[in-house]
């Protein structure tokens, strides 16, 4: 075992050792203060095991870089006209045939939208789009570990009363760094439903403010509307409304505070491309998703 190695597991023994601490004086100390130790802690240990990744960017797209400059700056990056609009109509019409001819594999108890998990197993261009190399080269640079495609979801959206939008209000899907690709298939206005987040609530300083002006709990998931409200008070231009036409794909750490708006007119078709780092993706995680389980590539 080399110095470097025994030093990082070192690193780590203390950290977890500082927060068994933290949890024992929980009903001593500030349970805010805590929850921001802990926090702290959980963001050193979390990039401690990417500090070593090795960049690697594919020879013939040099998109890779830019994009992820945007992302490590913002949290987020635009890109128009990624598919076409014939891709998008193509993509509009498997969606349906998806939802018409798998019903078990559909998804709905959200009352938001119509969700399948796993169709790039059925369809020809949905598959291409969940293949495509530029996409999974960015995802594995931004997460610095190895990263692959976990499923790509196929989801339709009508506009329906009392929605809450897709995603079901603002949430994170994790903390610290998640990586998805999200594909307008259909026009995106301020009302049909447009993807929203809140700058850089992914990056550590504004996590812990974050926390401290909405009085979050520690790994808080999920956030009501008064507490973004409360985020938002004195920075307004933080919430990020992200339009587009047909074709429009958005790059997103999803460790942002996040949400598909509620839906006023229209329908929504969107694609949504998952990536996991390999330790992340088990059967646990397909079952949970109720992912198809089969190819039967059209």
């Amino acid at each position: 075992m080399n110095f470097n190695t025994l030093k990082k597991r070192i690193k780590k023994l203390f950290l977890k050792i500082i927060k068994k601490i933290l949890k024992l004086l929980h009903s001593i100390i500030s349970k805010n203060l805590i929850n921001e130790y802990l926090t702290k802690i959980e963001y050193i240990e979390f990039f401690m095991e990417r500090k070593d990744y090795k960049t690697s960017f594919i020879s013939f797209h040099s998109d890779t870089e830019w994009i992820l400059e945007k992302l490590n700056k913002d949290g987020y990056c635009k890109i128009k006209n990624f598919w076409s609009e014939d891709e998008c109509i193509n993509g509009m019409k498997s969606i349906d045939d998806l939802i018409r001819d798998f019903p078990e594999y559909v998804r709905s108890e959200n009352k938001s939208d119509q969700r399948v998990y796993g169709a790039e197993k059925i369809s020809r261009n949905i598959n291409d789009f969940s293949k495509n190399k530029l996409l999974i080269s960015v995802a594995k640079n931004y997460n610095r570990k190895e990263t692959k495609l976990g499923f790509t979801l196929a989801a339709k959206m009508p506009a329906k009363k009392h929605n809450k939008g897709s995603g079901e209000g603002w949430h994170r899907d994790a903390f610290f760094r998640q990586f998805k690709t999200l594909l307008y298939l259909s026009d995106v206005s301020k009302d049909n439903g447009p993807f929203e987040l809140i700058l850089n609530s992914q990056n550590y300083q504004n996590l812990i403010e974050d926390m401290r002006e909405a009085n979050l709990g520690h790994k808080q998931f999920r956030l009501t509307e008064s507490q973004i409200n409360k985020i938002l008070i004195n920075e307004p231009q933080r919430k990020k409304t992200i339009l587009g036409k047909m074709g429009t794909l958005i790059l997103v750490d999803t460790s942002t505070l996040h949400r598909g708006s509620p839906i006023k007119n229209g329908i929504r078709y969107a694609l949504t491309n998952y990536y996991y780092t390999l330790n992340q993706i088990d059967d646990a995680l397909y079952k949970k998703f109720n992912v198809i389980p089969f190819v039967k590539i059209k």
